[in-house]
């Protein structure tokens, strides 16, 4: 005797129930993997959005560091200045 695929061996009925299981087994499936792939693409941007702030405060804090050397250096000049200015005032 030839072997037969199981779902032959169900009656029209049995099949036409069982596709209806099936087909409702995948429409939970996708509505799954909709609400989980949403959910992912929402962390993400979250996570994306999160790193460009940090990324724009890093820059931030370079060019606050970088100004405030700067504003230091130029204090630094100026005072320099000051005294050689008072000490060139002080001989003439």
């Amino acid at each position: 005797m030839e072997k037969q695929s199981a779902a032959f061996l169900f009656t029209p009925e049995k099949r036409q129930f069982n596709m209806k299981v099936l087909q409702s087994s995948l429409d939970l499936i996708r509505r799954t993997a909709s609400e989980l792939i949403t959910g992912i693409e929402g962390q993400l941007k979250e996570i994306q959005r999160d790193w460009e702030l940090m990324q724009a405060q890093e820059k931030e804090s370079i060019l606050l560091k970088h100004h405030e050397k700067n504003f230091k250096r130029s204090i630094s000049l100026g005072i320099i200045f000051f005294i050689k200015y008072k000490q060139i005032s002080n001989i003439a």
